[in-house]
């Protein structure tokens, strides 16, 4: 509002007044506006996130799951080659008591096909190692996604907290402006009331 044409009176001072304070209202209101869709966003963000790390999480448990499976097939393979080849040796301690001099012959081409202990130690020992390192990066990839999860719950914390500071900061300003107001016209109908 514009200075009146036939200058400031109590009314035309309470309407402009009134003005500033509807448009303070009114700017406020933005603001509100634009914290919320602030905070929409930053918790539809949040959900992605969880889906992401959800989505994630049972793929590692199917790859894992898949590792495990192909590991069991292997072993039972080898408790399968080992059966047979136990199975070999007992027809040959048999053999031996037709012909000693035949099992001999028999025996070195045996111990040719047989698979040695030490491999079959190291190879389970290998794979015992792999599954222990799929369950520490399983362990690893939780613990990151909690660390994920606790870092976005802190930032959403904080920003909320700033939100709520400045809350407080408007409504301190909107108070004092509403007392300087108050102020101003207790001052200005004291004058009017000395001077008219």
């Amino acid at each position: 509002m514009s200075e009146p044409a036939d200058g400031w009176t109590v009314d035309t001072l309470r309407l402009y007044l009134l003005d500033m304070l509807a448009a303070l209202d009114r700017r406020n209101e933005d603001r509100w506006a634009a914290n919320d869709a602030s905070r929409l966003y930053l918790l539809e963000q949040l959900r992605t996130a969880d889906a992401r790390l959800d989505q994630r999480f049972d793929t590692i448990q199917e790859m894992t799951d898949r590792q495990l499976i192909g590991l069991d097939k292997a072993s039972s393979s080898a408790l399968a080659a080992a059966q047979a080849a136990i199975t070999k040796a007992e027809q040959a301690a048999e053999r031996r008591f037709e012909g000693v001099n035949e099992f001999r012959g028999q025996l070195a081409d045996q111990a040719a096909t047989f698979l040695p202990r030490s491999e079959a130690n190291a190879r389970i020992a290998s794979a015992l190692e792999k599954i222990d390192n799929i369950a520490e990066n399983r362990s690893h990839d939780r613990n990151l996604a909690r660390e994920s999860l606790d870092r976005l719950d802190n930032r959403m914390d904080e920003r909320l907290k700033d939100l709520e500071r400045a809350a407080a900061n408007m409504q301190g300003r909107l108070w004092a402006l509403g007392v300087s107001i108050a102020g101003i016209v207790i001052i200005v109908n004291i004058a009017i009331r000395f001077i008219g």
